[in-house]
């Protein structure tokens, strides 16, 4: 017999697809979703609603543990180390992260930022990797065999 525990686990993540999918999403467990194939139109919902559940979220814990009231921009300047007035677009919706701003979110909030904007996921820490990455599609089989063999 098996536990509800073991269906659980060997459960598909549920992909992303529509609108109506981004209200039902438990923030607290991202892993349990896939954005692969999600809509830009659909990622223009996920990117705001992930952003201000992770501010709500740490919002009541700093109120909670410390009885301590945090605004939005100080969660976007002190603790995420983003500017103020991006952050609030982003979390509104009035605009989309560029690449340089999903690589400062996701040195807090970690590659599910990538995921949600569909970009490539990055090591921020390794700034030079960035241009190869960038250019990696466009490289001829010679150069990427000779990359991959120099360094892998």
């Amino acid at each position: 017999m098996t536990k509800k525990t073991d269906v659980e686990q060997n459960k598909e993540p549920t992909k992303i697809l529509t609108s109506e999918q981004v209200g039902s999403i438990n923030w607290a467990e991202p892993e349990k979703y896939d954005f692969f194939d999600t809509p830009q139109e659909v990622r223009d919902l996920l990117v705001p609603s992930f952003l201000d559940w992770s501010y709500e979220s740490y919002r009541h814990e700093m109120w909670t543990k410390y009885k301590k009231r945090i605004s939005q921009n100080h969660f976007a300047i002190r603790t995420i180390g983003i500017d103020a007035q991006s952050f609030s677009m982003y979390k509104n919706g009035l605009r989309f992260p560029s690449m340089p701003n999903a690589d400062l979110l996701a040195e807090y909030f970690g590659t599910i930022i990538y995921d949600l904007c569909g970009y490539n996921r990055r090591m921020p820490h390794d700034k030079m990797l960035y241009h190869l990455s960038d250019v990696w599609d466009k490289l001829d089989d010679r150069i990427s065999t000779h990359f991959t063999s120099q360094f892998l």
